[in-house]
């Protein structure tokens, strides 16, 4: 019989997705997110995934930032959008979804669950670590935690993830 459990990186049949496997698929997702001051000068940058409709889901920490006074977003291709706005947004869960101000014909990253993870998964984080476009890691999934003041479940990793990837995949 086999494992037939799906992961975030495992297709319909099972088949585990390498490393380069996973970025091809998704590189295109994941963009650029960065708040800007009155000046048009960067303030913070992050990470965002297509969610499709030109919505983005990034993390809520990098929207929350003194100063901002509007957001764009940058496309793996180096397309800028400006962010019509905040459409959803969760601070205790550190979560928020974004509209741009026009259609981003982007792939929707596919999302798996914490059901079907299991500690020793392998993991790949795409994000912008210090602004460097879509830069890839990867670890394992090293511990899978409920938190009660929060009433969520989260994912430890061993998947190196710096400054401005927050908010990636």
């Amino acid at each position: 019989m086999g494992n037939k459990r799906l992961s975030p990186f495992s297709t319909k049949h099972s088949k585990t997705l390498s490393t380069s496997e996973i970025v091809k698929a998704y590189d295109n997702s994941i963009v650029q997110i960065q708040a800007l001051d009155n000046s048009q000068e960067i303030l913070a940058l992050g990470s965002g995934i297509s969610i499709g409709n030109s919505l983005f889901l990034t993390n809520y920490h990098v929207l929350d930032i003194e100063g901002v006074k509007s957001y764009r977003i940058i496309t793996n291709d180096k397309k800028v959008h400006a962010i019509d706005g905040i459409v959803k947004g969760d601070e205790n869960r550190d979560l928020a979804i974004v509209k741009s101000n026009q259609l981003i014909n982007l792939p929707s990253v596919k999302f798996g669950s914490f059901r079907n993870a299991v500690k020793g998964d392998k993991v790949v984080a795409i994000g912008n670590p210090y602004g460097l476009q879509n830069t890839v890691s990867e670890g394992i999934i090293s511990g899978m935690h409920y938190l009660n003041e929060l009433d969520v479940n989260i994912i430890q990793t061993t998947a190196p993830i710096t400054h401005g990837s927050s908010g990636g995949a």
